[in-house]
């Protein structure tokens, strides 16, 4: 049992700052296309913020779960792809489950709809997109940079 708090303990630093990039930058996207959208209240952005920062939550309960999900604790090849994939995927996962469940309160005749935005498989494939990028220029980043173990 300690070794995989161990385990959980090592690559939670790791976790956490990728699931920070893979939160902030789909924030970014979010926000992006509700403005597009024509989104100027202040409500219409908090609902475009809410999926991405819940399946940030369930990235990290991952991480205790299933820890050699973040092995290595460096941006690397297998990761740019994985981890947006399973955001992603959490994200589509979250809005398939609030759709099928819909109260009579969430449903106002003739209200522009924000929060569908996350149903879009348009915006989740740019999502997608951008997380492989950025998280490819940090790992491409992080390679040029000497490590603290080489002197």
């Amino acid at each position: 049992m300690s070794s995989w708090r161990a385990k959980v303990a090592e690559r939670w630093p790791y976790a956490a700052s990728v699931v920070a990039v893979l939160m902030f930058t789909s924030m970014l996207v979010g926000a992006f296309v509700t403005w597009q959208a024509g989104g100027s209240r202040l409500l219409s952005f908090v609902l475009a913020f809410v999926d991405p920062v819940l399946a940030a939550t369930l990235m990290l309960a991952l991480c205790m779960v299933v820890p050699e999900l973040y092995a290595g604790g460096r941006f690397r090849f297998p990761h740019f792809v994985t981890l947006p994939s399973i955001y992603v995927g959490t994200i589509f996962m979250l809005k398939s489950l609030a759709r099928v469940s819909t109260t009579e309160i969430q449903r106002i005749e003739g209200a522009r709809r924000f929060d569908s935005l996350w149903s879009s498989p348009r915006v989740l494939l740019w999502d997608w997109v951008l997380l492989v990028v950025i998280l490819w220029i940090i790992g491409s980043l992080s390679v040029m940079q000497p490590s603290e173990d080489v002197k």
